[in-house]
């Protein structure tokens, strides 16, 4: 490992460090890091932003909009269910009063 390596590494540490510790906001610790690994060459790190933004998932933990949706999700299953379950118990009873008249 060269020296420059070791001082990378080290310097990405530190800027790991500070942004688990919320020292410093995200687009902040992305550009240092891209500035850190850019080309030994490249002085001014003027590094293009290669990176995709897509929005969150409505799966990922702490997103209230997905714990809504799936909350809205279940009351319509159940009460779809519900609704099911009251259709089958009134045929039932329906039909069993039809036997009795007869």
């Amino acid at each position: 490992m060269t020296e420059r390596e070791r001082r990378v590494n080290l310097q990405l540490s530190a800027l790991d460090d500070a942004h688990r510790l919320g020292r410093i906001a995200r687009d902040e610790y992305r550009r240092r890091r891209r500035c850190l690994l850019a080309a030994p060459d490249d002085e001014t790190c003027a590094t293009a932003r290669d990176t995709v933004r897509r929005p969150a998932s409505a799966g990922q933990p702490g997103d209230p909009a997905g714990s809504a949706r799936r909350a809205s999700r279940r009351r319509r299953r159940v009460l779809s269910l519900g609704v099911f379950g009251a259709i089958c118990v009134g045929l039932a009873l329906f039909y069993w009063l039809m036997l009795r008249t007869v």
